[in-house]
């Protein structure tokens, strides 16, 4: 495989993954949407309940309870994503720092192997130039 073809494939697999995160990131501003949505219907719905002239009969305060229980369990349900996601950006963001440090160690690894590798050419040649200097001049060549 050549450096441009693994270039290419690399930046391929990044782009992939790129790709990957956006619709992770997209499916969770939807639940969170959806759950605010339902927090903020829940808050309506016991504001309604609340101010309705009637009976305080203990069906409708079983019904203000139940509402009120259902929205503080909604409430609770965000804080617990919005506290995984800070988790989980702090996360990457840790495996972000580790892979742009294995890269920089890959990276210098390979150019202290090409740096080794056009030595030991340069080196090569240098000899094989030796080596006909004296061929010529002792007239083996």
């Amino acid at each position: 495989m050549s450096y441009g073809s693994l270039t290419v494939w690399k930046l391929q697999r990044e782009k992939h993954a790129a790709l990957k995160k956006i619709l992770m990131l997209e499916q969770q501003l939807d639940a969170k949407q959806k759950l605010e949505l339902e927090i903020q219907q829940l808050k309506g719905k016991l504001k309604v309940m609340e101010h309705m002239p009637g009976d305080e009969d203990s069906a409708s305060k079983n019904k203000i309870n139940e509402l009120s229980e259902a929205l503080q369990e909604k409430i609770d349900e965000l804080d617990g994503m919005e506290s995984l996601n800070q988790t989980l950006v702090i996360k990457e963001s840790k495996s972000n720092i580790e892979l742009q440090e294995a890269r920089k160690e890959l990276e210098n690894v390979c150019c202290f192997s090409n740096k080794i590798y056009v030595t030991n050419i340069v080196h090569q040649i240098s000899w094989l130039f030796i080596f006909c200097s004296m061929a010529c001049s002792t007239g083996l060549a």
